[in-house]
């Protein structure tokens, strides 16, 4: 009786803590400082100049990303849209949702020159792997 109890206690846990993990495919905030970094991934929604993004790597022609997302305040950022080769001045209607973006994160956490890449194709990794920054 005794290791009927004990094999149904150890079901009810296991199953209490699959139901407290995360998804497959569900964004999981950063907690990371990104001072003085370069930030590059997909945005994922964007509010006035406040955007979330599903941070990620970008290779010569794609960018893989995972689940780790953080947010940014581009207000005080000059943007840029690159297109194959050609870079042109842009505004922050260019930041789309889906759009990759790359920028560098000042050590004020101050957010400059944003480049908009529509010449990348996205592209996802494993879920659970998680991004530094360059």
């Amino acid at each position: 009786m005794k290791k009927i109890a004990a094999i149904v206690c150890t079901a009810l846990m296991t199953l209490s803590l699959a139901a407290c993990a995360p998804k497959a495919g569900t964004a999981v905030p950063s907690t990371k400082d990104f001072s003085g970094k370069t930030v590059e991934g997909l945005v994922e929604s964007v509010k006035g100049s406040d955007v979330t993004i599903r941070l990620g790597e970008i290779s010569p022609n794609a960018l893989g990303y995972g689940n780790e997302t953080a947010d940014f305040d581009l207000s005080e950022a000059a943007v840029k849209v690159q297109e194959d080769k050609n870079t042109k001045d842009g505004s922050i209607s260019d930041v789309t949702k889906d759009s990759v973006v790359s920028f560098k994160v000042g050590n004020d956490k101050k957010v400059s020159d944003v480049t908009v890449r529509s010449d990348i194709k996205v592209t996802a990794v494993e879920p659970d792997k998680s991004y530094d920054g360059k």
